[in-house]
C-alpha cells in the first residue's frame, strides 16, 4: 500500500522532472510551481492555501503575439482530476490557455505541450 507521504515524494520527483524535460526541450519557457493544498501546521492545525483545483505548475511562453499560459497538472500512478480540478481546466481553456495533464509517461506531455506551440 502506497502511504500519502510516499505518493508525495512520487508526485514531487515526477514534477522535478518533468519540468527539466519541458525546459530542455522549449528553451524560453518560464515554469512556476503553484502552491495549493491542504497543510498542517506544528501543532496540527489544517491550512488551506492557494487556490483549489489549481494546476501543479504553469508557464510563460513568449511567441510574437504575445504569452502563451500554459497549466500543467501532475498526476502519478492511477491518481485523476478532481471535479474542481476539471473546473480549473475549463477556465483556462475557456480564456485561451493551454492545459495538459502529465502522466508517469512525462515525455508524451512534452510533446504535445511542443505541437501545441508549434501550430501556433
Amino acid at each position: 500500500m502506497q502511504t500519502m507521504s510516499n505518493y508525495y515524494k512520487i508526485h514531487q520527483n515526477l514534477l522535478k522532472t518533468f519540468k527539466l524535460a519541458l525546459q530542455q526541450e522549449i528553451p524560453g519557457v518560464k515554469l512556476f510551481d503553484s502552491v495549493n493544498g491542504l497543510f498542517y501546521t506544528k501543532t496540527g492545525t489544517p491550512c488551506k492555501i492557494g487556490t483549489p483545483g489549481q494546476a501543479d505548475c504553469y508557464g510563460l511562453y513568449p511567441t510574437k503575439n504575445g504569452l502563451v499560459y500554459l497549466s500543467m497538472e501532475i498526476k502519478s500512478g492511477n491518481a485523476r482530476q478532481s471535479k474542481v480540478q476539471k473546473t480549473w481546466q475549463a477556465f483556462i481553456e475557456n480564456n485561451n490557455g493551454f492545459y495538459i495533464v502529465v502522466h508517469d509517461d512525462y515525455m508524451v506531455a512534452v510533446e504535445q505541450i511542443k505541437d501545441y506551440l508549434r501550430s501556433l
